[in-house]
């Protein structure tokens, strides 16, 4: 008997399906979005030139953003400071497989109390802990059956977030959220470049009193160049199932969200200046039935409260945007306008439900944003990161529940932030 959790995510296996079909065929690598990690991660078939047969690795990361966002009826700011740890050892077990095993180590300065990963975002409203420090486990097993392809089991690579859009995922993930594990495929072939993977976020026993949840997620993009401009088209799926048939909690149905998105874009090198431009429809759906109210994104998932139900199943955006790349120098400029949209794991100023007031629901959300990060000469050890944006929300109109229809003004929304990432390996046994 199938499990409803693999019908309700039938349309994502469905996908991933046809996608990795078609990747036997025989990319040029997008730019990390702002606070990504240098990338480290290897790239399929690298295993055997770059790992020595048993090594030591110390990874990790220092970061300090602000977000200031007084004004606004949609958001709170809020300061994340902390660093994080991985101290690993990495064993070449073959010529293509490797194995790592270490631990993750996350801490908040200034917090002191428990962290509650079911009821807590870390990235939109207070932190509420009773632990100062998060250490967790890391296993990731690497195998490289073919130059063009990776699969990993554990602890997923991610230090780009799977190179997918500002709506989709928020880049401060990256260096604050609990580290990804489940399984994971990457492909790379010269006209496309490919990360699917399932995130296993909540495991549960017989009766389990909690739900299932996990996210299933694929980034792609397909290329072609042309003398010197290059097309490309890139592709995204996110699917969040929360449910599972071992639980005993029968208040809160089986529900699955979804987040897809496509579009079309161009790059071009001019002189030392590196240009993209693109647009992508994005999509939102709901696969469930009605439940409680969703006051704001949790970064892990929902939080219902009590109220009215969500109103809505399926929703759009359209987000086009402009990129430049000089040296040292990143910046972007872009543009959104959705309306009933609800980023899975993306930034909330992409969603049409307020994170800071309880039952609101927007209409038509219009944001336009400005982010830039420089990024000195790497040093031996490590990489610099340093962070700045400029959002200017629109004026928009939103329904409360026992309110008559609110009219929000306009308002403006600053982001900084420094990152510092360092890593530092050394050979045991060659």
């Amino acid at each position: 008997m199938f499990s409803s959790r693999i019908w309700a995510c039938r349309r994502y296996f469905i996908f991933t399906g046809l996608l990795l079909y078609t990747a036997g065929v025989p990319y040029t690598a997008m730019a990390n979005d702002a606070y990504s990690i240098a990338d480290s991660a290897l790239h399929p078939g690298d295993v055997a030139n770059a790992v020595p047969r048993l090594g030591f690795e110390l990874h990790g990361n220092a970061f300090f953003i602000d977000n200031e966002h007084s004004g606004s009826s949609r958001v709170n700011g809020y300061t994340i400071p902390g660093v994080s740890l991985q101290p690993r050892l990495t064993w070449r077990l073959d010529r293509r497989v490797s194995l790592q095993t270490g631990v993750h180590w996350l801490h908040f300065w200034g917090n002191n109390s428990p962290y509650d990963k079911e009821g807590v975002d870390l990235l939109c409203t207070a932190i509420d802990s009773t632990q100062p420090a998060m250490l967790q486990p890391w296993v990731q097993l690497r195998l490289d059956p073919a130059d063009w392809v990776t699969l990993v089991l554990g602890n997923l690579i991610n230090t780009d977030g799977h190179r997918l859009p500002l709506p989709l995922y928020n880049p401060e993930r990256t260096v604050a959220a609990e580290p990804e594990a489940g399984v994971q495929i990457l492909l790379k072939r010269p006209w496309l470049l490919a990360d699917v993977w399932v995130d296993w976020q909540q495991f549960i026993w017989n009766n389990s009193p909690r739900r299932e949840r996990f996210i299933a997620g694929v980034s792609a993009e397909a290329s072609v160049k042309t003398g010197d401009w290059r097309l490309y088209a890139p592709m995204y799926l996110l699917a969040q199932h929360l449910g599972g048939e071992d639980r005993s909690d029968t208040t809160h149905s089986v529900q699955t969200y979804y987040n897809a998105a496509a579009g079309l874009g161009v790059s071009r090198q001019l002189g030392t200046v590196k240009l993209r431009a693109d647009c992508s429809a994005m999509f939102f759906y709901r696969d469930g039935d009605k439940e409680g109210s969703l006051n704001y994104v949790n970064a892990d998932g929902w939080v219902y409260l009590s109220g009215p139900p969500l109103n809505f199943k399926r929703g759009w955006g359209v987000y086009p945007r402009l990129t430049a790349e000089w040296g040292n120098l990143w910046a972007e400029a872009t543009f959104w306008s959705g309306e009933k949209f609800i980023p899975l794991l993306g930034c909330y100023h992409y969603s049409n439900v307020s994170v800071n007031t309880s039952d609101m629901t927007h209409d038509r959300i219009r944001v336009a944003a400005l982010r830039m990060q420089w990024t000195p000469d790497k040093m031996r050890y490590c990489t610099m990161h340093i962070y700045g944006a400029y959002y200017h929300y629109f004026p928009f109109t939103a329904d409360r529940t026992s309110y008559s229809k609110v009219e929000g003004k306009a308002a403006d929304i600053f982001s900084v932030g420094v990152t510092v990432e360092f890593n530092f390996a050394v050979p045991l046994l060659q």
